[in-house]
């Protein structure tokens, strides 16, 4: 129950803070850092380790929160890490349709990003299965 009642609150404080701001969406990235090896279960941040949960979709999380319509582009590549990177884009609960709008026009104005590279197994393959 109280989890549901701070989904709802954050939700009307999601929706008041759009409206008061003129926005349609906040824009964060799709993961607070460059994405680690799958295996991995810490990450450095400002050189330390920390967990990697649960800071791993932090900003996705929030739209399951507050019932709202959340969207990732991709946006380039981290250039020390060679992973891709994406712009989150979380609009406020039934505007799903001006959320896909928006995101039209974002993706459409982002420069083209280049492919990732393939991922490799350590053993050399390119086959991750």
């Amino acid at each position: 129950p109280q989890a549901r009642a701070d989904g709802a609150a954050f939700a009307a404080a999601l929706r008041a803070v759009l409206a008061r701001c003129g926005a349609q969406a906040v824009v964060t990235p799709g993961w607070p850092f460059a994405a680690p090896p799958v295996a991995a279960t810490t990450v450095a941040v400002e050189g330390r380790l920390v967990p990697l949960d649960p800071l791993r979709s932090l900003f996705m999380r929030t739209a399951n929160a507050a019932g709202a319509p959340a969207l990732v582009l991709p946006a380039g590549i981290y250039p020390a890490a060679g992973v891709p990177f994406g712009l989150h884009l979380l609009g406020a609960a039934g505007t799903d349709g001006a959320l896909l709008a928006l995101a039209r026009r974002v993706e459409a104005a982002l420069p083209r990003s280049p492919s990732p590279p393939v991922a490799r197994h350590p053993s050399g393959s390119t086959n991750l299965t």
